[in-house]
């Protein structure tokens, strides 16, 4: 009976830990996240996003008539891409909640990046940016 004990008492170990290891290796650590994400990736539309390793951002969307430029910090936490916003160039903002971006903090969650995608959801759709 002491034998049986310890031998199911083994198996619930081997078997948390493969489900642990598993887990890990199904969702990368947010230090190789951010290592992935850095460099410069093209919009859907008209514009690019420069993420820098140092975790600086710059982002532009250029229209007929003027370019909107955004920058400042990011971060990921629990595979979620935050965006902190310190500086906005918004000319043509329609309204004042456009206009007053600094401070605001953007989450996207990582869906999946790789050296050509990086593929966030944002309000259940999904967001796919090239290099």
């Amino acid at each position: 009976m002491k034998k049986l004990i310890i031998i199911g008492a083994g198996l619930v170990i081997i078997i948390l830990v493969a489900a642990l290891s598993w887990q890990r290796f199904r969702h990368p650590s947010d230090d190789k996240l951010g290592r992935q994400v850095a460099g410069s990736w093209i919009r859907e539309g008209p514009g690019t996003l420069t993420i820098t390793p140092d975790g600086g951002f710059s982002s532009e969307f250029s229209m007929p008539d003027h370019t909107n430029i955004f920058t400042g910090t990011w971060q990921i936490a629990d595979g979620v891409f935050l965006m902190t916003f310190t500086n906005a160039s918004v000319p043509q903002a329609r309204n004042l909640q456009t206009r007053n971006l600094i401070g605001r903090v953007e989450r996207y969650k990582i869906v999946h990046v790789d050296d050509h995608k990086f593929m966030y959801e944002e309000n259940g759709q999904i967001h796919t940016l090239n290099r």
